[in-house]
């Protein structure tokens, strides 16, 4: 008897509450807290308030966050007001949280509870118009619960964690394309610290002080609304340092130039300029050129403006390839008479093809190795190879380009996602092509075991298993392989390669119950799924959520707690040939370990890489 699908817990928070969803995501810069993703309608963040007037050069600029969103009391009927505010606290990365809310300290009953995970932290009666709930919080993910008469209300998360490397890019472009320099450079101040070796940073941080230099009077303005003066000496030691620490790069040498026009000569800037420059990079350079367009006629410097014109045209360039790119996937998408592999070679081509010609028109993606030296260990980080490292670099590049499209204009992340499933099925070739191909034709050879395995795995496509493949098998051609031998190895061991043999026994490797229903289901709902859709499953748009997913199954990373709704959970659990009792045990497995999921490129790593590095030390 088949095992049913799982519903939605109806006793959980959508039912129990009134629920405040999804994530509030902040992150902390210096002694700002500032919002990365804040849900609307649901949450209207309040204005920036300036600081009291304790006006003093080079004091550290103070921003807390404030937000207001409206809870009903199912109980009573009415809604209240509430404001979460989060400041920062006495260390760096630290923070002060409160509520305040007119109507609720009226009814006397209430009180607001904050996890850590299922660990409480405090638990306050809301007896005041502005309540305290904790002080000196770090960096994770919280939970705040309100309760009225011990019975819940309402409840809401916020993640609080400092910017990671590509949020902090990210966010720093955008700070400067508005014009708010001091956030721009505590943000972009902050992530140099913590990956100091990162150039594209420390350009970006560069040119934001350039940009406030040269935008006087936007810059004078956050001044004062944060009462704190510039010091004067700040630029030139900046520059300095980074200068000496990454030579002539063209930030290095564009930004003392936009200052002053002596500073250096024309034949350098004519140079520097046909030089590779990072698409972040260049997104700033174009917020130079605006300001720099500004200036007096008699102020402008023409060659530099000249330059500037021409550097800035690649971005034009860069936005071309990203439009060409998306619309040779949906051309994919509508050809009926291709199979899903087919397409996905396609897809591979269009992939590299968008990685060549922005090195032709000297563009580099952004420069994210550190980040995900750090995310996957730096063991790790160098196992994966230069190849593999170029297109999750370009993947993550693609991931944020979308992402900062507002959520109404629908942006389509498939692009991005086909090139993560790309790069996994390098991997996974890598190290299972041969061992499977081994299996594959053993397999072919028994025609007696073909009949066994038809009979125990019904739904697995056997044909499609043992048929020839060209450069690389499909993720989903080697999961159903790996499947088959272990088949193969509980009644007929001998017809395996101590080679497969070892793949089928790695510890927590492909052959695991959870990992083989995971790639079954990114090789037919992502993989395939985005460009070939089958008849029950028509929809192949990718939005930030299916992104957010991939990233956290694939890559191991989750910046916003990705949950494990019922219905991804039954298409996981669900794959092709799995038993009941098998069925039942990844629904346990993943349920209970998906918070701490580590990714697949890091269970390849721990099943292969590892022992390799083991084997050879």
């Amino acid at each position: 008897m088949a095992t049913k699908p799982l519903q939605d817990d109806p006793s959980g928070p959508d039912k129990e509450y009134s629920q405040v969803e999804p994530v509030l995501v902040l992150r902390t810069a210096k002694s700002l807290i500032l919002p990365l993703r804040v849900p609307m309608p649901l949450w209207e963040e309040e204005p920036f308030a300036s600081a009291p007037p304790t006006r003093s050069i080079g004091a550290s600029p103070v921003m807390a966050f404030n937000a207001t969103t409206h809870v009903l009391d199912p109980g009573t009927q009415r809604t209240h007001t509430v404001t979460l505010s989060i400041g920062s606290g006495i260390d760096d990365g630290s923070a002060n949280i409160f509520l305040q809310s007119e109507s609720i300290r009226n009814e006397g009953s209430w009180r607001a509870h904050l996890y850590r995970g299922t660990e409480l932290r405090a638990a306050v009666p809301f007896v005041d118009q502005k309540v305290e709930l904790h002080r000196g919080l770090s960096a994770g993910f919280y939970t705040v619960k309100l309760t009225r008469a011990n019975v819940p209300v309402s409840h809401f998360t916020v993640a609080l964690e400092p910017f990671s490397l590509p949020e902090a890019l990210e966010a720093g472009e955008t700070y400067v394309a508005r014009r708010q320099y001091i956030r721009a450079e505590a943000v972009l101040s902050d992530a140099s610290e913590r990956y100091p070796e990162n150039a594209d940073v420390q350009d970006l941080l560069v040119l934001a002080n350039t940009l406030a230099t040269t935008d006087s009077a936007a810059y004078q303005e956050e001044e004062t609304q944060f009462e704190v003066m510039r010091s004067g000496s700040r630029f030139r030691e900046l520059h300095a340092s980074t200068k000496a620490k990454f030579g002539k790069r063209m930030a290095s040498i564009f930004a003392p130039r936009s200052l002053d026009r002596a500073a250096i000569p024309d034949e350098v800037i004519t140079k520097i300029a046909q030089e590779t420059a990072s698409i972040v990079v260049l997104q700033v350079m174009a917020a130079l050129k605006v300001r720099l367009e500004e200036k007096e006629a008699s102020l402008k410097d023409e060659l530099m403006q000249h330059v500037l014109d021409g550097v800035t045209q690649r971005l034009e360039e860069v936005n071309i390839l990203r439009r060409e790119l998306g619309e040779a996937i949906n051309l994919l998408r509508q050809d009926t008479l291709r199979s899903a592999d087919e397409k996905f070679s396609l897809v591979q081509l269009d992939l590299q093809r968008y990685s060549d010609e922005l090195a032709r028109i000297r563009v580099a993606t952004t420069d994210y190795s550190l980040y995900f030296a750090e995310k996957f260990g730096p063991a790790c980080w160098e196992w994966i190879g230069p190849d593999a490292q170029k297109m999750f670099n370009t993947g993550e590049d693609l991931f944020h380009y979308f992402s900062s499209h507002p959520i109404s204009s629908k942006p389509d992340f498939t692009p991005a996602l086909l090139n993560l499933c790309r790069c996994l099925e390098m991997m996974l070739n890598s190290e299972l092509k041969s061992p499977c191909l081994a299996i594959r034709d053993a397999v072919r050879r028994q025609v007696v075991v073909q009949k066994d395995i038809r009979a125990a795995l019904p739904q697995l496509n056997l044909d499609y298993a043992l048929a020839d493949c060209d450069k690389n098998m499909s993720i989903g051609q080697i999961v159903s392989l790996v499947r088959i031998g272990k088949f193969v190895s509980r009644f007929r061991p001998a017809l395996l390669t101590a080679g497969a043999k070892a793949v089928l026994a790695a510890p927590a490797g492909p052959a695991d119950i959870v990992q083989f229903a995971i790639l079954n289901h990114i090789g037919s709902e992502f993989r395939n799924g985005k460009i070939h859709p089958q008849r029950d499953n028509p929809r192949i748009f990718t939005d930030r959520r299916d992104m957010q997913r991939a990233r956290k199954l694939i890559l191991g990373i989750d910046e916003e707690r990705v949950d494990l709704p019922a219905s991804l959970l039954n298409k996981i659990r669900f794959s092709e040939g799995l038993s009941d009792t098998e069925s039942k045990e990844i629904e346990k497995k993943l349920s209970e370990g998906w918070a701490g999921f580590p990714g697949l490129v890091t269970l390849l790593w721990q099943a292969f890489g590892q022992r390799q590095t083991t084997k050879s030390a």
